[in-house]
């Protein structure tokens, strides 16, 4: 027997709740609020139809009261999708990696060069041959060595997960999660766009859903925006706090080394 788009969410849904993932209680969360969206989809019409019947409404009617049901689905479901959104940022945010290159000490940062330029002028059948201090020293200063992106994330995940294998696996199980989150997100979305009537013949949603969408979270899109606008703002703020209390306690530390001087000058 087929399984259904419900069958495969609540698939997902499960795995990420038995999940091991640090963010597997939160992606489950959102998820969970997605799948009660998609459970009621197949009942937004049958209410409107019934009260536009008793209170003899017109069809202008109709339509305005379905387009603004579905709007509020929508409007939902894309309060969850920045849930996971801001999931995946924390998520990058918390990626393990080697530690940079340290710009005080000039020679080791001669020397990453050095070890970069080598990088560069391996042949590319000799590029397995290189060492740990040299791909390392290309991923510091990955221009220098001329490493492809491509190459640069497969040389990072090795090393990372050579050092550091507990959180090299865990930020594996969120990242796991997190698409399935993605996946569940757009299953649920391709479930309205259904419901709401938007999806046309070559099967993909037709030009009415970007206009619907828009029509719909304008308004969202201008709170985030603000809330992130306020967030940054704390952060400079909080930023600003920080570095006058440490040139406070750079001045303060300076005056003590001079009285301490000017004391063993008497």
């Amino acid at each position: 027997m087929a399984k259904t788009t419900r069958d495969l969410i609540a698939n997902k849904l499960t795995a990420i709740e038995g999940s091991p993932a640090k963010m597997a209680k939160s992606i489950a969360g959102a998820l969970n609020k997605a799948l009660r969206v998609y459970d009621t989809l197949p009942t937004v019409r049958a209410p409107i139809i019934a009260q536009a019947e008793s209170e003899q409404r017109n069809e202008a009617w109709h339509k305005a009261a379905v387009n603004k049901a579905f709007g509020d689905k929508l409007v939902e479901l894309a309060r969850l999708r920045h849930d996971v959104a801001l999931l995946h940022r924390a998520h990058d945010a918390s990626k393990p990696t080697i530690p940079p290159i340290d710009r005080t000490d000039l020679l080791s940062v001669m020397e990453t060069i050095s070890l970069a330029q080598r990088v560069a002028a391996t042949p590319p059948d000799q590029v397995h041959h290189l060492s740990r201090d040299e791909r390392i020293a290309a991923l510091r200063v990955p221009a220098t060595a001329r490493l492809s992106p491509e190459t640069a994330q497969f040389w990072h995940d090795q090393i990372v997960q050579s050092d550091q294998p507990e959180l090299f696996a865990a930020h594996q199980e969120d990242a796991a999660a997190l698409r399935d989150a993605n996946d569940v997100l757009f299953m649920v979305q391709r479930g309205l766009q259904e419901e709401a009537g938007f999806v046309g013949d070559s099967g993909g949603p037709t030009h009415a859903w970007s206009a619907f969408e828009r029509e719909h979270l304008a308004p969202l899109h201008d709170e985030i925006r603000a809330s992130d606008a306020a967030t940054a703002n704390q952060r400079r703020d909080a930023a600003t706090v920080a570095n006058d209390a440490a040139l406070s306690d750079a001045a303060r530390r300076h005056r003590d080394e001079m009285d301490d001087f000017r004391r063993l000058l008497r």
